[in-house]
């Protein structure tokens, strides 16, 4: 998935991990199969972890996390796309905002 991303050329990437949302068939299927271990959708955010609401059936959050922290790492540190974002963001004169908000971007 991540060379799939890189090779696209695209001008941003983003992944996340599988969460069963409520009315979804897979929500469905997995709180049958007891994955789902709470209805707390406070918890719900699709841009973190959601280990609060619930168990994946192969992986472990751990090992998800880092593969998701690994794709969102390898996708924007790659020197083609840095380069592509500086001269876009040269020629539309957003060059310190981009930089500013890359510095305050948790990696």
């Amino acid at each position: 998935t991540i060379r799939f991303a890189k090779d696209l050329d695209l001008d941003m990437a983003k992944a996340t991990i599988t969460t069963p949302l409520p009315g979804t068939p897979l929500f469905k299927k997995w709180e049958e199969e007891g994955y789902v271990i709470s209805r707390d959708w406070s918890n719900l955010n699709l841009y973190s972890s959601s280990r609060k609401l619930f168990i994946h059936p192969t992986l472990d959050w751990d090992t998800s996390e880092k593969y998701l922290l690994e794709f969102h790492r390898s996708f924007y540190f790659d020197p083609r796309f840095i380069l592509k974002r500086i001269l876009y963001s040269f020629k539309n004169k957003r060059l310190f905002s981009d930089i500013k908000h890359f510095l305050g971007t948790k990696w």
